[in-house]
């Protein structure tokens, strides 16, 4: 049976698109329209401005569910038949050649290209059974300390990759979930786990089980982590909540029924009585004038009507959590403020800059002309203190698009006889007349490596990646650009580029599609 998973726009898009078959995936990873523009994203550092957002450009699927319409945990339509495993620790590398390939339904190198996107088969996966699935079949695979505990998701994105070497086994072993049923613990006298609940900040004891009051922590793996985000979509989630004033009269039945239904919902084994005995401390903690004794009865007669009539569902938090602090976590009240703040800052930062990247990268030159400050801000929905605190990441690249469609100087910044994008169109190497002409190979250069880099094959390739290494990256991406530039003008002979504080020296061979590296000072 073709197995069908969710496509998205992007990895910022959770809305669900279309539906496409696996084979058809497993096509696109093998080569497609978008190979060009993630190998151009492998030769930036991951995290970087440019990788993220060339990764931003791509589609992607979900590989362990599919969902209704959007993205998220209660959304869930139905398993795919597939658990996703992400192979990208790089302290415990894994002999990807060493795994049990009757196993594995497929792997390939994932977007980055460092790591391994796994694929194994699954029958009866669910949300209750994904976590104590995933350890197993990890376990089995001998995957435990090597896979990618960020990527352990039930909702996790995957971003089209490339992969001409993709390996993919259709009649791969189907493995069996693995249920664990979690009992609800006994609560002794002298350790109770704090949360935020009407007791002060204890669990309550009922009938000798742990009255849950949220379903938070239980959505995240917080592993060693003090702290966890999800800024762009964050954890929706359910809780039982009192505001921090006092609830008036005239909305004390309403205040106090969703804090009741929230309570049954996360409790099944809750009795009434039990139900009662809760609530009634939280009429007091909750409302300005306590409701009388009856009324309590009433609201939780009316939430268990619902319950056993199977029409009880959770009243979701209006705002979904983005960054949640770990139970064990020892910050300060001050010290999550300030953390708060900083990753706010950074994912404010992060979207300008990809916002204002994506304007550059599909410019309109013809209906907006040569790229500026002043049009971008007047043009799009960013404003002007946004586009000026930015520019300076984008300038030599609004340069170059620029250039590249007729403003601005010449693009290349080349040094020695070429004084113009004339001269460098039209300038051949001179040739003695005494000299017999003859056609250039690559095995004329028999005596230096020559490996293939970028679009073109390079000589001296060792020597050219150290040096490319001490440079940064939009000097380096520039560069290479009037590189790519000069070769497609067909320009021959010895030039020299200007990347930062350096000045890189090539000999241009375009009849063979090679650069020979010669020095850098």
């Amino acid at each position: 049976m073709t197995k069908q998973i969710n496509v998205y726009d992007n990895i910022y898009t959770p809305k669900v698109k279309d539906y496409t078959t696996i084979e058809e995936w497993f096509n696109l990873i093998n080569d497609s329209t978008y190979s060009g523009i993630i190998k151009e994203a492998r030769k930036f550092k991951k995290g970087s401005l440019m990788y993220d957002s060339l990764k931003a450009t791509l589609p992607c699927i979900t590989y362990n569910f599919n969902f209704h319409t959007h993205k998220n945990n209660q959304n869930i339509s139905g398993a795919t038949g597939l658990l996703y495993i992400d192979v990208d620790n790089k302290e415990v590398k894994v002999d990807i050649n060493s795994l049990d390939k009757s196993k594995i339904f497929a792997y390939y190198k994932s977007f980055g290209g460092s790591g391994y996107a796994i694929l194994v088969q699954v029958e009866g996966l669910t949300v209750d059974n994904y976590d104590s699935t995933y350890a197993a079949i990890c376990k089995d695979l001998g995957l435990v300390y090597s896979y990618d505990k960020n990527a352990k998701k039930k909702t996790q994105f995957n971003v089209l990759s490339f992969d001409p070497d993709i390996f993919i086994n259709y009649n791969s072993f189907v493995f069996d979930s693995v249920n664990v049923i979690e009992n609800f613990p006994p609560v002794s006298s002298n350790k109770r786990e704090k949360t935020y609940t009407a007791e002060g900040g204890e669990l309550i004891p009922v009938n000798e089980k742990v009255i849950r009051f949220s379903n938070l922590h239980e959505q995240i793996q917080f592993e060693d982590f003090d702290c966890v985000h999800n800024l762009t979509e964050g954890w929706k989630y359910v809780d039982c909540w009192i505001p921090k004033v006092k609830v008036i009269e005239g909305k004390r039945n309403s205040s106090l029924l969703s804090y009741c239904n929230n309570l049954v919902w996360l409790n099944p084994h809750l009795t009434p009585a039990g139900a009662e005995k809760i609530m009634s401390k939280v009429n007091i903690q909750m409302c300005e004038v306590p409701v009388k004794g009856f009324q309590i009865k009433s609201i939780v007669s009316s939430i268990f009507k619902q319950k056993n009539a199977g029409s009880l569902n959770p009243i979701y938090n209006t705002k979904n959590r983005k960054i949640v602090f770990a139970p064990h976590s020892t910050f300060t009240p001050e010290e999550k403020f300030a953390k708060c703040r900083e990753l706010l800052a950074e994912h404010r930062s992060a979207e300008s800059q990809n916002k204002l990247y994506q304007i550059i990268e599909n410019w309109d030159f013809e209906k907006y002309g040569k790229i500026g400050q002043t049009v971008i801000h007047r043009n799009f929905e960013i404003s002007k203190k946004t586009v000026e605190k930015y520019w300076f990441e984008f300038k030599d690249y609004v340069a170059t698009q620029n250039t590249n469609n007729g403003f601005l100087k010449a693009l290349p910044k080349v040094t020695g006889e070429v004084k113009s994008i004339e001269d460098i169109n039209h300038e051949q190497p001179e040739i003695k007349p005494s000299e017999p002409k003859k056609e250039l190979r690559r095995a004329d250069f028999n005596n230096v490596e020559i490996d293939r880099i970028e679009d073109f094959y390079v000589a001296n390739s060792d020597r050219y990646r150290r040096a490319l290494n001490i440079i940064s990256v939009t000097p380096k991406v520039m560069m290479i650009r009037e590189v790519r530039h000069l070769m497609a003008a067909g320009v021959q002979g010895e030039k020299s580029f200007e990347a930062g504080d350096y000045s890189f020296t090539f000999n241009l061979y375009p009849q063979i599609n090679m650069i020979e590296f010669k020095a850098i000072a």
